[in-house]
């Protein structure tokens, strides 16, 4: 997960307790806030996944875990965390949490060293280690941009210095290696991609570079007809020769060898761009539209949330979900047209209740019928595919019923009650 370093803003992923909804553009919009949660913050600076499904969070407060049941925050009192002020939270292949500081905000900090000697921060599940200045071979302790390569336990830091900004440093468990551009100036790194091929794409605001074969390649100024410049935010493809990029300005680029194509959005602000599962491109700024599919070279908008979230900026994708962060809460919107589709079937009717959820496993499902009736239920999962079915066609008389459930899979599953041809359908989550 990427964290951008001009806002405290971030992204959550943890227990689905819906609290609003509303519908845009036949899309349904769900709502959360730290109070329904163990979230000890408003502001989420970033979100991390293990291979276990569990979520860490970044906050001003601490780093959070979340296990699909319990909800956990490590801060300077009780781990070895240096500070509570978290930037960003990443996970390596191995499952190892790299986490970065900042007590001052960035603008505070910028050149001045007051980042207390902070640096980078690992944790192995059992074992907290500090990287900083004094100790190892990072540069310097104020830590921008943390970054990894698929599948690999190297990691990759920027820094916010006014000696170090166009630096990159790799850490490869033993050794640290640097690379600097010397071939663009820029203050800072804004984010950082790193492709399977080892290959680097970076923002700054003068631009996008490409570190490839030890060759620096920057895309600015007026490139392939086009305005380069004020970049934020950074996505590759899978051959990590092509990237997509967001900016300051109104646009989005398209970067590939020597061409760029301009993809004109609207007014944006603090933006974001991720590519979900099936490749799909979207986009989400802080101004209008919270959220912007590419389709055709086109943004298609999907809506700003009616709750108000304020300056939305970071992306995360999972389980046919995407998750809009801002400072002042999360959206949730189905984007696989399975889930699409079956969340606005959604209607919370109190006659179809699963207790409990979210769940480890097993849950209850109690429905009430009014008077005798043909039954069906079933349980499906983003796929659409039908994984339980607990009804079929039943005559069954008026009366309460209880029905439990075994899921062994963790994830999304929708649970669809037929009752004389008028259905009931409610989301539930096994968080195994």
């Amino acid at each position: 997960m990427k964290a951008k370093f001009y806002t405290t803003t971030g992204m959550l992923i943890g227990a689905i307790l819906l609290l609003l909804a509303s519908t845009m553009n036949a899309q349904t919009w769900s709502y959360y806030t730290p109070q329904n949660s163990g979230i000890p913050d408003s502001n989420i600076t970033s979100v991390a996944i293990e291979s276990n499904g569990t979520k860490w969070l970044g906050t001003p407060k601490g780093l959070v875990k979340f296990d699909g049941t319990t909800w956990t925050v490590y801060d300077s009192t009780n781990s070895g965390l240096p500070s509570n002020s978290i930037v960003q939270v990443i996970i390596d292949s191995a499952d190892n949490k790299w986490i970065s500081f900042n007590e001052y905000g960035w603008l505070a900090s910028f050149g001045s060293g007051q980042n207390k000697d902070l640096g980078l921060a690992k944790y192995d599940g059992t074992t907290w280690t500090i990287y900083n200045k004094a100790n190892s071979g990072i540069l310097n302790d104020t830590v921008g941009v943390i970054a990894n390569r698929k599948n690999s336990t190297d990691i990759y830091v920027s820094y916010y210095s006014a000696i170090d900004g166009q630096t990159i440093s790799k850490f490869d468990g033993t050794s640290w290696t640097h690379i600097t551009n010397t071939t663009q100036a820029y203050s800072f790194i804004s984010d950082m991609e790193i492709a399977n091929s080892g290959t680097i794409w970076i923002t700054h605001f003068n631009g996008v570079s490409k570190y490839k074969n030890s060759t620096w390649t920057n895309y600015s100024g007026n490139f392939s007809g086009n305005a380069v410049t004020q970049s934020v935010s950074v996505v590759i493809d899978a051959t990590g020769d092509t990237s997509w990029v967001s900016s300051w300005s109104p646009v989005v680029l398209k970067i590939y060898d020597s061409t760029a194509v301009s993809i004109k959005g609207g007014a944006c602000c603090h933006p974001d761009i991720a590519i979900d599962a099936a490749n799909n491109k979207w986009y989400c700024n802080g101004q209008g539209s919270s959220l912007s599919k590419l389709v055709n070279d086109s943004l298609i908008a999907y809506g700003n949330p009616t709750t108000g979230m304020m300056h939305p900026n970071c992306i995360l994708f999972d389980n046919g979900y995407a998750f809009i962060a801002s400072s002042s809460g999360l959206g949730m919107l189905a984007i696989s047209p399975t889930a699409s589709v079956l969340e606005n079937k959604i209607n919370n009717n109190e006659n179809l209740i699963a207790l409990p959820n979210p769940f480890n496993n097993t849950t209850n499902i109690k429905y009430h019928l009014d008077k005798n009736a043909i039954v069906n239920l079933s349980v499906y999962n983003l796929l659409g595919e039908c994984v339980l079915k607990l009804e079929n066609n039943r005559q069954q008389l008026a009366g309460d019923y209880l029905q439990t459930i075994e899921l062994s899979q963790s994830g999304i599953y929708f649970v669809r009650l037929n009752i004389d041809g008028k259905e009931l359908c409610n989301r539930i989550v096994n968080a195994n």
